[in-house]
């Protein structure tokens, strides 16, 4: 079976409300209230084991006014096990997030994350869009390990009515184990000159990245929106700062979003993103946007396999239709469930000048289609699975996440 994470699967969900001493809580928002959602997770595959864990929020709602947040506690744990060939844990993700929306009466956001990912099966196929599709996608010559914790800081400042300004940073510890019998650490060594440039080393260090960013957002809500925009320039820069520290390059990001609603119950939702990377980076970054996989993936071009592609220019395209189908009750809260359907698709170069060899020479589109299902707890919290076909699926990818695709 064909490795693709996050995990799909969905146990019972669980749902409570924070009890609150005051009478008032379930009858007015005057004096604010808690709204604590859950959904334990289970799921997995017959390569990176099956196990399980949760995800879920608590939001604090100001005072007054029952759609705006004081502030909103974000978590999530799970990890797989594995008993043959010896029991092991081949997969794990865990990550809490604070996010205080109301700081400088309301003019500036707090957001903060820590996180940890132990990933035992990131694969490597070649670099470039024009990779080789292998005769052997299982076989172990494809994979590496990657270790990252990681922490990040972000404060947001409004400049005016939607417009807004980010600055913050990450720093991550990367820990590789890239064996030699894999094709990564074949071309790594004996690959050619450009494409040894472009993948560097696997020894382990560290990243550290300042971010800049201008943005505007007019959305009607920002977990589910249903009318409006949201457009964002990242500019990040992560210097050289020692051995442990070797890696000096810069990103560019641009992303453009749109929400239209089409009649009561359809919301057409369209993305466009591309990713430049200039200078040095490590070389996983190359299948990579905002720690998450481009060509591919869960929040990319779904369908693809996550690391099927690597690059350092990449550009993408998504359009949503999504489509409310019941409302109700339960657990002292509203539900929504609605269908999505989906188109993805994008391309990358692996670098700035021209490498036919490695990124052909036609148009070379990766694309996806498919099915969702979204499921919205109270007004703050969603969870979403996506079933997707692509031409590099094998034969169909599946995803379970937190929050809407974009």
């Amino acid at each position: 079976m064909r490795r693709f994470a996050p995990l799909v699967a969905m146990a019972v969900v669980l749902a409570t409300r924070a009890a609150r001493a005051a009478p008032s809580d379930t009858t007015t928002s005057t004096d604010g209230r808690t709204e604590i959602d859950g959904l334990p997770i289970v799921g997995g595959d017959s390569d990176i084991g099956f196990g399980g864990g949760a995800v879920g929020a608590i939001t604090r709602y100001a005072p007054g006014d029952e759609h705006r947040w004081e502030w909103r506690v974000v978590g999530s744990a799970f990890l797989t096990f594995r008993a043959s060939p010896s029991f092991g844990v081949p997969y794990q993700d865990h990550w809490l997030q604070l996010i205080v929306p109301g700081l400088l009466g309301g003019k500036l956001r707090f957001d903060g994350r820590i996180a940890y990912t132990q990933e035992n099966s990131v694969e490597y196929y070649g670099l470039g869009n024009a990779t080789p599709t292998p005769v052997d996608y299982d076989s172990l010559r494809y994979v590496y390990q990657r270790t990252h914790p990681m922490i990040e800081m972000y404060g947001r400042i409004a400049l005016a009515e939607h417009l807004y300004a980010i600055a913050g940073g990450t720093f991550t510890v990367d820990m590789l184990d890239v064996p030699p019998s894999t094709l990564l650490a074949r071309d790594m060594a004996v690959g050619s000159p450009e494409v040894r440039s472009l993948l560097g080393s696997a020894a382990d260090h560290a990243v550290a990245i300042v971010q800049e960013s201008v943005g505007y957002d007019d959305r009607d809500d920002e977990v589910v929106p249903r009318r409006g925009t949201w457009e964002q320039l990242d500019l990040r820069i992560s210097p050289a700062l020692g051995s442990f520290v070797p890696y000096a390059y810069g990103e560019v990001l641009a992303v453009a979003r749109a929400y239209e609603p089409i009649g009561s119950r359809v919301v057409l939702a369209v993305r466009g993103l591309a990713d430049l990377l200039f200078g040095n980076p490590p070389f996983y970054q190359l299948a990579e946007y905002e720690d998450t996989y481009a060509i591919g993936g869960t929040a990319g071009v779904r369908g693809v396999p996550a690391q099927r592609y690597y690059g350092k220019i990449k550009v993408l395209g998504n359009l949503e239709a999504r489509i409310d189908m019941l409302h109700f009750e339960a657990v002292r809260k509203p539900w929504e469930l609605a269908l999505v359907t989906f188109f993805d698709a994008g391309r990358l170069w692996a670098d700035w000048k021209s490498q036919p060899a490695l990124d052909g020479t036609g148009l070379g589109i990766k694309w996806g289609t498919g099915l969702g299902l979204r499921l919205q707890q109270g007004k703050a919290f969603v969870v979403r699975g996506d079933v997707a076909w692509s031409p590099d699926a094998l034969p169909i990818a599946g995803y379970f996440a937190v929050g809407e695709t974009f």
